[in-house]
Formats: C-alpha cells, structure tokens, sequence
C-alpha cells in the first residue's frame, strides 16, 4: 500500500498529493482489464478442477479444460470467459429429461431448453464409433454393440454439471477476487 505525506501547513505538499493520487487512479484505470483477465483466468481454472472429477472419457475432459478464451469489451471494463468446446454447453446444462429434472440455475435466465424434441423417457438412440461417450454412464439407458464396431446407445439425456456457474459462483461467494487482487497489486507493487 503506498503512502502520501502531507504538510497541512504548506499548500505545495498537498498540491503534490494531490498529483500522486491522480496518477494512481490512472494507472489503477489503465490495470483494470488486466485484473479483469486475471479473475477470468482463475474462475477458468477453478472450472477446469471441477471439470476433472466429471464422469466424462478422457478425451471429453481435454476438450473442455482446454478451450478456453477470454474477451475483452472495447472499453476494457468487461472480460467474458468462453469456453468453444463443441459439446460445453450441453455438459454445463445438460441435456434431455434427465437435465430438467435437476436443471441449470439459469436455464430459464439464458433461455435453455431441455428435452427440446419432447421424446421424454423414451430417449433418443444415436450411433457411436470408437469409445468416447459423449454422456456419463448412467444417462445410458441401453447399449447394444455391432458386428461392424459400432454401439447403438439409448439416453434420455445427461445431467447438469455446472462446471463454469459453480466456479464463478464460489469466485464470488468466496471472494477470491481479493486473493487474486492481492497477488496482482503485488506484482505490479501497488
């Protein structure tokens, strides 16, 4: 923390404060995106911790943890984290009737719908190659291997994981922002 002194009796000394205080606004104005892209950065790897202990295969767990991107609003006041894997969306909400039964807290806020094509418990039938689910085990409700390599799965749907909003959620409650404060004015000795 830094420290001005002021002569109450000599008007050049508060003067002169007065011009350390508003260098200090500036610099602390000039920094705010970088502290932004900091918190992003740790609620970033506060979710790729919970996104390891999913019930997703390897490849899956790779693919979340490292598609991550942070943007930065024009004015610098904003920094949105975004994670571009393919199948994040549907980890972060969920998917089907299994999703609704437990359902994202702001599914209705964003407008997420589940069981979109209302098939309900009956599920829906997709065809595998390989091994990597794209669902945990057990939202399967039956599995049937072909000759040919390939697995027939049944799933009504997988649940909510809430990777990113638990992270960003325990940032605040937490208020791991202060940590992360600490660390960034230090490094920059303010």
């Amino acid at each position: 923390m830094r420290t001005i002194n002021i002569d109450l009796l000599d008007l050049r000394t508060l003067d002169k404060a007065i011009k350390q205080i508003e260098q200090y606004q500036k610099r602390l104005r000039e920094l705010i995106p970088d502290f932004l892209k900091a918190c992003a950065e740790t609620v970033r790897d506060m979710a790729n911790n919970i996104i390891s202990g999913l019930p997703y295969e390897s490849d899956i767990i790779s693919g979340l943890q490292n598609s991550w991107k942070t943007e930065t609003a024009d004015d610098g006041q904003v920094v949105t984290l975004i994670n571009n894997y393919d199948k994040a969306v549907y980890i972060e909400f969920g998917t089907g009737i299994v999703g609704s039964t437990n359902p994202h807290d702001e599914a209705s806020e964003s407008g997420y719908k589940y069981d979109y094509h209302a098939r309900g418990q009956e599920g829906w039938t997709f065809w595998l190659r390989g091994n990597a689910m794209d669902i945990p085990q057990d939202s399967v409700l039956s599995e049937k291997k072909h000759s040919d390599g390939s697995t027939e799965i049944r799933t009504a749907g997988a649940p909510a994981t809430m990777f990113l909003y638990q992270a960003a959620t325990e940032f605040a409650e937490r208020k791991v922002y202060e940590r992360v404060w600490k660390e960034f004015a230090s490094k920059r000795k303010l």
